[in-house]
C-alpha cells in the first residue's frame, strides 16, 4: 500500500501520475502554444513586410530606369534639351557620341547584362543601322567597335562580316580584319582566316607601317596556333 507520505509526494496531472524528486516535467501549459504560434504570426509578417518592401522598391527602381531610358532616346534621336547645343558640332562626332553614351550608361545601370531589360543589343543594332549609308562613318574606329560589340552577339557573325566587306564598312581598319580573322577561327574556319588576314596585307590602304604591322603580327600568331 502507498502511505500518506508517498501519496503526498505524488501530484496528479490530466490523469498522469508524477512522482516529486524526479527530473522536473512541466505540465502542458496551452497559452505556451498560443505564445509560439503569435511569434510565428509575427515572424511571417515581418517576412511579408521584406518582400513587399523589397518588391516597391524594385518598381521604384524600374519607374526611374524608364525615365532615364526615355531621355537617352530623346537625347540620342536629337530630341532633347542637348541638341540645341550640340547643333553645330556635328563634325565633331556628336551624334555617335550620343549613342556611346547611352550604351555606357545601359552598361552602368544593367550589369547582369540581361538584354530582355537592358535591351543593349536592340540599341547597338540601331545605331549601327543608323550609320551604315553615311561616308565618314564607314570607317570611323569608334563606329567600327560598335559594329564588332553588335556581331559579337549574333549568330551568323560571318555572314555580318562579308557584308560589311561589300559595304566597304571598315575595310580601311586592321582591327575590323583582325576580328574577322579571329571569329573564322573561332568557327573553326581555318582556311578562311588565313585567307582574311592575307587578303587584309593586300589592302593599299592598310600600307601604312603601323596598319601593315598589325596585319603581320595578327598573320604570324594565327601562323603560330
Amino acid at each position: 500500500m502507498t502511505s500518506k507520505k508517498e501519496a503526498s509526494e505524488r501530484k496528479v496531472i490530466d490523469g498522469v501520475v508524477l512522482e516529486s524528486g524526479k527530473e522536473d516535467i512541466q505540465p502542458y501549459e496551452r497559452s505556451s502554444c498560443k505564445r509560439g504560434e503569435g511569434i510565428a504570426r509575427r515572424l511571417e509578417g515581418d517576412r511579408s513586410g521584406k518582400k513587399k518592401g523589397k518588391e516597391e522598391e524594385e518598381s521604384v527602381r524600374k519607374k526611374k530606369m524608364k525615365k532615364e531610358r526615355e531621355e537617352w532616346e530623346k537625347y540620342v534621336e536629337g530630341k532633347g534639351e542637348e541638341d540645341l547645343k550640340e547643333k553645330n558640332n556635328e563634325e565633331k562626332e556628336i551624334e555617335l557620341e550620343r549613342w556611346i553614351k547611352y550604351m555606357n550608361w545601359i552598361k552602368v545601370n544593367y550589369p547582369t547584362m540581361d538584354n530582355a531589360e537592358s535591351k543593349l543589343n536592340q540599341v547597338l543594332e540601331r545605331c549601327c543601322k543608323k550609320y551604315q549609308e553615311k561616308e565618314k562613318y564607314r570607317n570611323n574606329k569608334k563606329y567600327i567597335k560598335i559594329w564588332l560589340e553588335y556581331i559579337n552577339t549574333c549568330q551568323d557573325k560571318l555572314e555580318i562580316f562579308n557584308w560589311l566587306r561589300q559595304m566597304k564598312i571598315g575595310e580601311r581598319l586592321p582591327l575590323f580584319w583582325r576580328a574577322w580573322a579571329t571569329v573564322a577561327e573561332k568557327e573553326m574556319k581555318f582556311t578562311l582566316s588565313e585567307q582574311i588576314l592575307r587578303e587584309a596585307m593586300k589592302q593599299h590602304f592598310l600600307k601604312q607601317d603601323q596598319d601593315l604591322q598589325d596585319i603581320q603580327k595578327a598573320y604570324q600568331q594565327f601562323c603560330i596556333r
